[in-house]
């Protein structure tokens, strides 16, 4: 009852917080039912970029094959675990940078 409550105080939107490296926030659900719905945090976001981009300069040396190889290997655990309901945006996001 976050959404209602906060409402009837006059306080607008219920507040955000990240755990477990999601940030959790109050929305509705296609048919106006209310959610809690949850995308990657921004600090775990530039994180895992800047992760991956070490790790594509330090292994430039390595065949394009294994390079690309491995490199589908951490795409696919990243997806594996932030790859939930609400959460596609970021997943976009992450692969196209």
């Amino acid at each position: 009852y976050a959404q209602e409550s906060r409402r009837r105080q006059g306080q607008g939107k219920p507040e955000t917080f990240d755990f477990l490296g999601f940030t959790h926030y109050c929305s509705k659900s296609q048919k106006g039912y209310f959610r809690v719905k949850r995308k990657t945090s921004k600090k775990k976001m530039r994180l895992r970029l800047a992760e991956m981009n070490v790790w594509i300069k330090e292994n430039r040396h390595l065949p394009i094959s294994t390079m690309f190889a491995t490199l589908n290997l951490k795409l696919q655990g990243h997806y594996q675990y932030y790859g939930i309901t609400d959460n596609s945006p970021s997943i976009h996001i992450y692969y196209f940078r």
